[in-house]
């Protein structure tokens, strides 16, 4: 029997093209990754290929049950073995077994690793979600974030930032080469982070949070209500406005339920330390949205595969290490961060050369390995744009 985590699907068996020599469409040859600022074909191939594959019938859909997993036995796993093996994350020769086994299993684990989810190798709903997308949808897909990667590789020079937001991941370039990347955390759906593009110009050790407005009528207006004290216990204290004069106030002396959310003339602001929500970096690229990039107290949430909890900016893991990578150049190191951290003091480090910054939304991309990527369509952007049959 075939090893299915060595063997792909061949291209010329039902939905392939001879051109890539035996490749399954999860993998492109060698080189054809079409990571920003390098040119290369990988996103045109992938589309070529899933053009054939369309014109063969695609793949046919698999009822969902509850789960799937090694060990079961189940009337819907030959599908599930056939779904694989047009994607090229089975082997052609694998088995045709009803029985869930280890060949399979790591089939599976492949697969969610090209979708961005749990590699468990249990197919629960998430993973029968993305099964079921259509052959014809993943090639409209293809075309629309084809066309993504050569707006963004227009924008982008040797040394730059880039977020994306639907891999939530962001990557630092450096030369023309990554140099960096971590997990980050983007907006909830309905605090959407938004597509564009701007210089990072400072950052900040030991920022305070000046609380929007926004946030501080919707979310912290009722906490003053019932209890005048309950900021105060967050390390958040309210000032007369938002001016270099505004002085602190006694919350307890402002009656909370005579001022409106329309009328809200206070500034709520969060002393720098541990709980502040920024966490201890900040790193600012001054627009029009207010969002940014920071740190975060909630660390727990980059264990997590979905990462949409903010309310429109950027929270990365390991900020440290980012700000050491920007300011190596400057004389900064993590040792030095650190003691400037410690101090609990605000300070800002501007840097000598503005550092460009995209944030952008890319849900299918072929990586440097050759692996084609797909990522769930977070903010609908993808739909919105595919109905105005555009792709």
């Amino acid at each position: 029997m075939a090893d299915a985590t060595s063997q792909h699907a061949n291209l010329d068996v039902s939905y392939s093209q001879d051109a890539l020599n035996g490749s399954g469409v999860d993998r492109l040859p060698p080189n054809f990754g079409s990571e920003v600022g390098q040119n290369r074909p990988g996103l045109s191939a992938a589309i070529d290929l899933f053009e054939a594959l369309v014109a063969r019938g695609g793949w046919a859909r698999i009822p969902s049950v509850k789960t799937l997993k090694i060990g079961d036995q189940h009337d819907a796993i030959p599908l599930l073995r056939q779904r694989l093996r047009a994607s090229g994350d089975l082997a052609i020769g694998a088995s045709s077994s009803k029985t869930f086994d280890s060949g399979l299993e790591a089939a599976v684990k492949r697969f969610q690793g090209r979708h961005g989810l749990v590699s468990d190798g249990v197919v629960g709903p998430e993973t029968f979600r993305e099964l079921n997308v259509s052959a014809t949808q993943r090639l409209a897909q293809l075309k629309l974030n084809d066309a993504r990667r050569r707006d963004l590789l227009a924008k982008t020079g040797e040394d730059h930032i880039r977020v994306n937001i639907a891999d939530q991941k962001l990557t630092l370039v450096q030369d023309g080469r990554t140099r960096w990347s971590a997990r980050v955390v983007v907006g909830k759906p309905s605090h959407a982070t938004p597509e564009f593009s701007d210089e990072m110009e400072y950052i900040v050790l030991n920022p305070y949070w000046n609380i929007p407005k926004s946030i501080a009528t919707r979310e912290m207006l009722p906490q003053l209500r019932r209890d005048p004290g309950a900021l105060a216990r967050q390390n958040i204290f309210v000032k007369t406005g938002w001016g270099t004069k505004a002085r602190r106030i006694n919350p307890w002396l402002v009656d909370w339920w005579s001022v409106s959310p329309s009328q809200f003339p206070f500034r709520l602001q969060q002393a720098p330390g541990r709980r502040n929500a920024l966490g201890r970096l900040k790193f600012m690229f001054p627009n029009r949205h207010n969002v940014y990039i920071h740190d975060t107290p909630a660390k727990r949430l980059f264990s997590r595969s979905s990462r949409t909890f903010s309310h429109g900016c950027v929270r990365v893991e390991q900020p440290r290490s980012l700000a050491a990578m920007i300011l190596k150049q400057q004389g900064w190191t993590k040792s030095r961060i650190d003691q400037a951290l410690a101090t609990g003091r605000r300070k800002v480090v501007r840097l000598r050369e503005p550092l460009p910054v995209h944030i952008h939304y890319r849900t299918a991309w072929v990586a440097k390995d050759g692996l084609l990527q797909f990522r769930r369509d977070i903010y609908g952007r993808d739909r919105r744009m595919l109905s105005q049959n555009r792709y």
